[in-house]
């Protein structure tokens, strides 16, 4: 006795067309897809409602003792892996109860514990989230430069403390070089068009100081994600001189993780890859 595939009824050994629904059962020896049924585990077409063998609807969510202990032992080892992370990460207000304000060795002491108990939070969330310290895997004055270069458009990433600096510095002494550049340029410009220097000055400073000016201040933002500071502090960037100080000064700020919502790879590119 056999199931219809499609309605769930019983048909006969030798029916190949159900006389309840008239759909065509598919039975071993073609060349169809099959899947296991979820209760008797015999191969059944891909697209039966119903097991042939054993009347089952596929629909029903069935579960074996075996799959149940199974299921109850991941759970256990998964509460397991999270509790001794927690241990692991032991909260540092519980030593507010012997803490002295007035002693100076224990000031130091709870300071201390809470800056190694936030490197760890750090580390740990960075290994959760994939994410190293620079994107560099060694930041130095050409590679985190070109890094900088390349992303002098973007602003949906992080930036490590080592590849920023060495990308600042680098910026500038490229400022250097172009402005060498742009004397020999402007040298040869005197020789045979003298009126055309002012222009061409203005034309050449105008153009890479707005580069130079792009370049740093979405290197600031990357920088900001990096240490979860609110991006809006870019504006005080804006300000001559004090506000380039103001934002050099928070972009010492150390690397904060506490979720992965920026990492070393744009938006943009995570959308691409995913989809």
């Amino acid at each position: 006795m056999f199931y219809c595939q499609r309605c769930g009824r019983q048909i006969a050994d030798d029916e190949l067309r159900c006389h309840f629904c008239g759909i065509v059962q598919e039975r071993e020896g073609t060349s169809i897809e099959t899947k296991p049924c979820k209760k008797c585990k015999e191969a059944i077409p891909v697209n039966a409602n119903y097991c042939p063998y054993c009347g089952l609807d596929q629909a029903t969510l069935f579960y074996d003792e075996m799959s149940l202990d199974d299921s109850k032992d991941d759970q256990k080892e998964i509460r397991d892996e999270r509790e001794n992370e927690d241990d692991s990460l032991e909260d540092p207000l519980q030593t507010l109860e012997s803490f002295e304000i007035n002693d100076p060795s224990d000031v130091e002491k709870f300071l201390q514990k809470i800056e190694e108990e936030s490197n760890k939070i750090r580390e740990a969330n960075a290994k959760k989230y994939h994410i190293a310290k620079n994107e560099s895997k060694k930041p130095g004055l050409i590679v985190s430069t070109k890094l900088m270069l390349k992303d002098w458009l973007t602003v949906d990433k992080r930036m490590g403390t080592g590849d920023f600096w060495w990308g600042y510095l680098g910026m500038y002494l490229l400022t250097i070089i172009v402005s060498v550049i742009m004397g020999a340029v402007l040298a040869g410009i005197y020789m045979y068009y003298p009126k055309m220097v002012g222009t061409a000055f203005d034309v050449m400073f105008t153009v890479w100081m707005i580069f130079f000016f792009i370049t740093t201040i979405t290197a600031f933002i990357r920088r900001f994600h990096d240490s979860e500071l609110p991006m809006f502090m870019i504006v005080f960037r804006f300000i001559p001189v004090a506000g380039e100080l103001f934002c050099l000064f928070f972009a010492m700020r150390p690397q904060m993780i506490s979720n992965g919502r920026y990492t070393f790879e744009s938006k943009s590119k995570r959308k691409k890859r995913t989809k």
